[in-house]
């Protein structure tokens, strides 16, 4: 079975399939929590049917794997459409997607692997299907708005320490120090005007 840890290893691990009748064997992983499927990251090598049948291989090699297509469970339309798209992180100079797999949000790392997410819980967190310890959440503009206009003056909202800190005039550069003359801001403007980032000065000073 493929896990994510460590950037990704193929470990031994079993499995069930049950019998349902005419729906045939269905394939199940209580442990990655993976009912009614199994996802492309379990191969099977060995059938264990007694104790006499068990396969324990010395070593295997893994050439390539993918996930399989088949046919898209229904999924009701719009339901993930606010959450699909290529998301970035300019600073790491990754981009990854978020797509809908198996009637499931999913989310495509490049070159590692899929992680199918379950449905929200109540506090918004998208846990891993292959594994609770892994959860998404997702903001929108309104939720992760950090510049506000407040008492005449701009305003940066630090959602961290649920606190609100006022933003000085700007200098002849366009930068403008917080209320505590702390730390630099200014915004980065794209070819038309808009504003397209905020960036943040937090200098420390040590004495020698």
């Amino acid at each position: 079975m493929y896990v994510p840890n460590h950037g990704g290893a193929f470990g031994q691990h079993g499995w069930n399939e049950v019998y349902m009748g005419e729906a045939g064997w269905i394939p199940l992983d209580a442990t990655a929590n993976e009912t009614g499927y199994l996802d492309s990251g379990h191969i099977r090598i060995g059938i264990h049917e007694v104790a006499a049948t068990a396969l324990n291989p010395i070593s295997f090699e893994v050439l390539d794997h993918r996930v399989g297509i088949g046919a898209e469970p229904p999924v009701e339309p719009g339901k993930y459409e606010a959450y699909v798209g290529e998301y970035s992180h300019q600073a790491a100079g990754k981009t990854f997607a978020v797509i809908v797999q198996n009637g499931s949000l999913a989310v495509d790392i490049p070159g590692q692997l899929v992680v199918v997410l379950n449905e929200p819980d109540d506090q918004g967190r998208w846990y891993a299907k292959i594994s609770p310890g892994l959860f998404f959440t997702f903001k929108t503009d309104a939720e992760d708005r950090a510049v506000i206009y407040e008492d005449g003056r701009l305003a940066i909202v630090n959602p961290l320490e649920n606190v609100t800190v006022g933003l000085q005039a700007p200098d002849q550069h366009g930068r403008r120090l917080d209320e505590y003359g702390k730390n630099t801001v200014w915004f980065e403007e794209d070819d038309g005007g808009g504003v397209r980032a905020m960036a943040i000065d937090a200098a420390t000073r040590f004495v020698r």
